[in-house]
């Protein structure tokens, strides 16, 4: 990530050895390391958190993909039988059917009343 050498290593520690004083240094060290020791795990899992996000975005694609094959399969299909005649309903057969035919022509015929 850093291209850091020895040299540059040594020379912030001798900064900080003026800066820090040696007897506070090892308190300053250690506060550091815990310091990037936090941020190593918080980076550790900001990368985890975005490769779900990239791999549940992945299946979203996919799924979406399916979804826009399975509209053009429909719609071809739509137009396939839009060339075919569309075929009427047979009415009603039996008795019941039969005789709810027979009454509402009755009524229409009486002037639309029924009884």
């Amino acid at each position: 990530m850093f291209d850091v050498g020895f040299w540059e290593l040594a020379l912030v520690g001798l900064i900080t050895l003026l800066v820090v004083g040696p007897r506070e240094l090892p308190t300053v060290a250690r506060t550091l390391g815990r310091w990037i020791g936090q941020a190593r795990r918080l980076v550790g899992r900001l990368r985890e958190e975005l490769e779900r996000e990239a791999a549940r975005a992945e299946e979203i694609r996919r799924l979406m993909d399916r979804e826009i094959q399975v509209a053009r399969e429909h719609e071809r299909l739509q137009g396939a039988l839009g060339a075919v005649p569309p075929q009427r309903a047979a009415p009603p057969q039996g008795a019941d059917g039969a005789a709810d035919a027979d009454r509402g022509t009755s009524a229409e015929a009486s002037g639309g009343e029924r009884h």
